[in-house]
C-alpha cells in the first residue's frame, strides 16, 4: 500500500486468496542523494563525492554548462580544492556558483608520476616538482549524478607552486595543478 494525500493505493497482485488486493510495499520516493544548500563555491567539492545541491543550476544535456573544477593532486591527504569556475573558454571572475550545473573533479592517478625535478625557486629545503596524470570526472551539480569522464590531463612539472604550506622533509615532492586552459580544453571536448 502507498498512501498519497490520504488515499491508499494498492497494486493489483493476487494474494494468498487470489483476491488481487495484496498491498505492495511502498517504493522509495527518490534514489537521488540528499541535497543541501551550498553557501560558498568551495562547498561544491562535495559533488565529487556524490552530493547534490538545491541552489545550483540543473544540468541540461546539449547545453554549454557552467562548470566548477576541483583538483585533488597526489599529495598525501590531498582534498578537492577549487581551481576555476568557467563557461566555454571563459573563466568567471565573480566566482558565481549559483549558475554552475556541472562539477569537474580532477584526481591524480597513482603510478602515473614521471621523473621529478627540483623547483628552481626553492632554497632550503629543496622540493621537487613531480609530473603526473589526472582523471577528469564530471557530475551534475544539482544531483551529484555522474555524467561521464572527460579526457585525462597530463600535468607537467613546469610550474613551481608559489607557496608550499605543508612541507614534509621526508617527502619533498610537490604536485603542480593543471592549468585552467588544460581543464577547459578537456571539459570542452566532452561537451562538444
Amino acid at each position: 500500500m502507498l498512501a498519497v494525500g490520504g488515499i491508499a493505493l494498492y497494486a493489483r497482485r493476487d494474494g494468498p486468496k487470489g483476491d488481487g488486493l495484496t498491498a505492495s510495499p511502498a517504493a522509495s520516493a527518490s534514489t537521488t542523494p540528499p541535497r543541501g544548500r551550498a553557501r560558498y563555491s568551495t562547498d561544491l567539492a562535495a559533488v565529487c563525492m556524490g552530493r547534490g545541491y538545491a541552489n545550483v543550476a540543473p544540468y541540461e544535456p546539449g547545453s554549454a554548462p557552467k562548470v566548477a573544477a576541483f583538483v585533488a593532486t597526489l599529495e598525501p591527504g590531498s582534498r578537492y580544492v577549487q581551481q576555476v569556475i568557467f563557461q566555454g573558454r571563459s573563466p568567471d571572475p565573480r566566482n558565481d556558483f549559483s549558475s554552475v550545473s556541472v562539477v569537474a573533479c580532477l584526481s591524480g592517478v597513482r603510478g602515473s608520476e614521471g621523473a621529478s625535478k627540483p623547483c628552481p625557486s626553492s632554497s632550503d629545503p629543496v622540493y621537487y616538482m613531480v609530473p603526473y596524470r589526472t582523471t577528469v570526472t564530471l557530475y551534475a551539480a544539482a544531483t551529484g549524478e555522474k555524467l561521464g569522464t572527460a579526457q585525462s590531463i597530463d600535468v607537467p612539472a613546469d610550474r613551481c607552486p608559489p607557496v608550499v604550506a605543508v612541507f614534509d622533509p621526508t617527502n619533498p615532492n610537490v604536485y603542480p595543478t593543471p592549468t585552467n586552459d588544460a581543464i577547459m580544453t578537456s571539459v570542452g571536448a566532452f561537451f562538444s
